[in-house]
């Protein structure tokens, strides 16, 4: 009862697109308004590597 919104990060490709939407409209069915967030790559743990990865390369540049 104290959520106020619902965040979906699948994957990003057809059968998360899928299943984020049929969620989205199964929570908003109950009330609870949802977005749908969207991979860069093909899931978050990919888009999370490659934050990580950038933020290294520009400590690195840093020290030099």
């Amino acid at each position: 009862p104290q959520l106020r919104r619902v965040s979906l990060c699948l994957d990003n490709d057809e059968a998360g697109h899928k299943a984020s939407e049929r969620l989205k409209n199964q929570l908003l069915e109950k009330g609870y308004p949802s977005q749908r967030l969207i991979s860069q790559s093909k899931d978050w743990n990919d888009d999370l590597v490659a934050s990580a990865q950038q933020k290294q390369i520009g400590f690195e540049m840093k020290m030099a």
